[in-house]
């Protein structure tokens, strides 16, 4: 229900700024989508940067839906690949990929400590990458908490009893930086407390 309600907030507030963020960094090869459920956005980033995409998501049902997709992107010349994956525990290496994408998951990879070592794993499944770019909510700052009905009804209450809370905005900042990741661009958005962050990495996660 929550992948649901996040999914139609994101075609009505947030994905036309994700595919204009995407586009305005060029893509010089492949696009991976984290967390990618049915992959229609990964198509609608694909089909506009002309460029091939790579799709994860831990759902087996929005993996299976996603073969309409992938049927969709075939008849606009678009090659998707979409798998079912935790994104936390990917394997190999996927050098054909150029930017990698993920829109409001990154606050379900707790504890910091976790997160960074989740995402450092990133420039490693993914070594030429050249951006990462992040969408996703803090917490408030005045309360530490999210604020009231954050994406739709029910979305933090079900949260919470997941025990799921966004991080704050310092700590987001730097889960990134001690992964190995330099901020280039932040944007508001039209979610209350919610960025999107445009990540390059250092190359510090490959040193020894």
């Amino acid at each position: 229900m929550v992948a649901e309600s996040s999914s139609r907030v994101g075609a009505q507030y947030l994905d036309g700024t994700i595919l204009d963020l995407v586009a305005s960094l060029a893509p010089r090869g492949a696009l991976c989508d984290l967390g990618c459920g049915t992959g229609s956005r990964l198509l609608a980033m694909c089909t506009r940067a002309g460029r091939p995409g790579l799709g994860f998501d831990i759902s087996a049902a929005a993996v299976d839906s996603a073969r309409r997709t992938v049927r969709d992107a075939r008849a606009v010349g678009v090659a998707l690949d979409i798998r079912q994956a935790d994104v936390t525990r990917l394997t190999g290496s996927r050098p054909e990929v150029d930017i990698v994408t993920q829109a409001f998951m990154t606050h379900h990879i707790a504890p910091d400590e976790r997160g960074v070592s989740v995402l450092r794993s990133y420039q490693e499944r993914f070594p030429n990458a050249r951006y990462l770019v992040v969408f996703d909510t803090v917490a408030s700052p005045a309360t530490s908490a999210p604020a009231p009905e954050l994406f739709a009804p029910g979305f933090d209450y079900i949260h919470a009893l997941q025990g799921m809370e966004p991080r704050t905005y310092e700590a987001a900042r730097r889960v990134f930086a001690e992964a190995g990741y330099h901020c280039l661009r932040e944007i508001t958005l039209d979610v209350p407390n919610s960025y999107a962050w445009v990540l390059r990495p250092d190359g510090r996660a490959a040193r020894p």
